[in-house]
């Protein structure tokens, strides 16, 4: 009563956001952190017309935190520094973290967390969507040979070297390599496991977890933090496998059903029977009539699925990007190796060196200006020379 006139409690009791927040989905209650008790017995009491009083304000009291930590998100949209700056203060990149992995919040508001923490610490200076693949290069740097297992070798995040970031006091800023986020990589990958191929249709609040998720990875791949191929291969595998439409699901018994008969099936001795039933896939679930019977009626449900498995190709296309980008590097790569082994003899003629090729690029500017009589005054590289013994390596 105190409270409601305005003055101070005597004495303040913290509690864990877990024990009050599993109002939310009520599954969660049985959880010692969460309330301790099935939900059937706790809404039994609610036969106490106090006690379900006490539950609507929980609930509304969740929800108007949710609510909160969703305004602080969109204040921080499209990277407002201002509301960041003040933001990061109060939610530190840890907490946020905490947020996301803790399985006896809600999903709900571990989606919140992941929105707040996207804004406030991943889509912000300095970090930048890559371009890729990248069409302007340097030629002197780059490596004569591409070692695909090298950390350096792929697209990636980086903060040059002189940076100011580097002397930063704040240890989140200052890490110069994509190694920053490997704890949520690690729970993006963790969720995946988790997830399995399936997709369960009326898990409403599964399917907008995992939405979320997928857009925080979209973000992560472009804007470089998956710049190794280990890093890749622990995303791209369980993306794969759960575009498949066929292996979703309506319930999560269904699901169940399904390990418990892929379980029961013993093909160790080349039963004929179970060789069988796992060829057609019918008694598992996975047959075609069932596929079609399912998406045959679009529902809500389905359309969240569906978005879920859009992100995912999103996501996939980006890492083909990569890889195009690292099929050129591995082209220029081998040009770069031939011409360092062929000698500037081979490669330009009329005596034409390396430390002519300024007043080269000066004179072809000119001339593609307007000076047109200027690329008749320089040497010219005859390319062809070079054609041959190339397309003879790449063809050996």
């Amino acid at each position: 009563m105190a409270a409601l006139e305005g003055s101070a409690p005597k004495t303040v009791e913290s509690v864990t956001l877990a024990s009050i927040a599993w109002v939310l989905e009520p599954e969660l209650a049985s959880r010692p952190a969460c309330a301790g008790r099935p939900w059937h017995i706790i809404k039994e009491s609610f036969q106490d017309k106090q006690v379900k009083q006490q539950h609507e304000r929980r609930v509304q009291l969740v929800q108007y935190y949710q609510a909160q930590l969703r305004v602080f998100a969109e204040m921080c949209f499209s990277r407002s520094y201002n509301c960041i700056r003040e933001l990061e203060k109060i939610f530190s990149f840890d907490m946020l973290v905490v947020g996301m992995l803790d399985e006896n919040l809600p999903k709900t508001l571990r989606s919140t967390f992941i929105l707040l923490c996207r804004r406030l610490y991943i889509e912000r200076f300095p970090h930048s969507e890559l371009q890729l693949p990248t069409l302007v290069r340097v030629w002197p740097e780059g490596p004569s040979v591409v070692d695909l297992h090298s950390c350096a070798t792929l697209p990636q995040f980086r903060l040059a070297k002189g940076h100011p970031l580097l002397e930063s006091a704040e240890a989140f800023l200052n890490l110069a390599n994509s190694n920053k986020m490997h704890l949520v990589e690690n729970f993006i990958s963790d969720h995946f496991v988790k997830l399995g191929s399936a997709q369960i249709l009326k898990d409403e609040a599964m399917n907008t977890f995992t939405e979320y998720v997928l857009s925080m990875l979209q973000h992560l791949a472009t804007l470089g933090f998956y710049g190794t191929l280990s890093e890749i291969k622990d995303v791209v595998g369980p993306l794969i496998a759960a575009l498949d439409p066929r292996a979703d699901v309506n319930t999560r018994k269904e699901l169940a059903d399904r390990v418990e008969s892929v379980s029961a099936l013993d093909t160790s001795h080349d039963d004929p029977v179970a060789l069988d039933i796992l060829d057609s896939l019918d008694a598992i679930g996975f047959s075609a009539n069932a596929h079609e019977e399912r998406w045959k009626a679009m529902t809500p449900q389905s359309y969240l699925v569906l978005r879920s498995k859009e992100y995912m190709m999103k996501v996939l296309l980006y890492f083909c990007q990569v890889r195009l980008d690292y099929q050129m590097s591995c082209c220029l790569a081998s040009y770069k190796k031939l011409v360092s082994s062929a000698g500037e003899d081979a490669i330009f003629t009329r005596g034409m060196k390396m430390k002519n090729l300024e007043n080269f690029s000066l004179n072809f500017g000119r001339g593609f200006l307007g000076r047109t009589s200027a690329l008749e005054e320089c040497d010219m590289v005859q390319v062809e020379q070079l054609a041959a013994p190339m397309l003879k390596k790449f063809s050996a």
